[in-house]
């Protein structure tokens, strides 16, 4: 079965403000590059190409950052005018992801745990859901 991503860019920042005033928390910096890009790796390295990002006012920042994606990926922007919960949000990219298997990523977790095998069982399993806390990598 097909999996696809859903890349989860809410929230308002506040515990970063005020940098967050203008820009998106996930479009700060972190050794040059903003948080974003480590979490698109995260999925990409796990070998997804189908990414649907949610995002609240500040959704425009980040298609002009990440666009259209790498070559062979497919780069779907939701906005979520009112901050509802992360269930609402993963209703908004319904439309996206019907019939795939999701993998649910937060824009500004960065791991060092790689996903290619949990994809890689989740793509041939036959599981409802499975939640995955991650033991073994480190958490920023």
């Amino acid at each position: 079965m097909e999996m696809k991503a859903v890349l989860v860019a809410g929230g308002q920042g506040s515990r970063l403000f005020p940098f967050t005033r203008y820009t998106h928390k996930t479009l700060l910096p972190l050794h040059r590059r903003p948080v974003i890009d480590y979490a698109l790796a995260t999925i990409r390295r796990a070998g997804i190409k189908d990414i649907t990002i949610i995002g609240n006012q500040f959704i425009g920042q980040i298609a002009q950052h990440v666009g259209t994606g790498l070559e062979g990926e497919n780069i779907h922007y939701v906005i979520e005018e009112e901050p509802k919960g992360v269930h609402h949000a993963l209703n908004l990219a319904r439309p996206h992801v019907e019939g795939s298997r999701i993998l649910i990523y937060f824009s500004d977790n960065i791991v060092t745990y790689e996903l290619d095998k949990d994809v890689q069982h989740w793509k041939n399993s036959s599981d409802r859901a499975r939640p995955r806390e991650i033991w073994g990598g480190h958490i920023w």
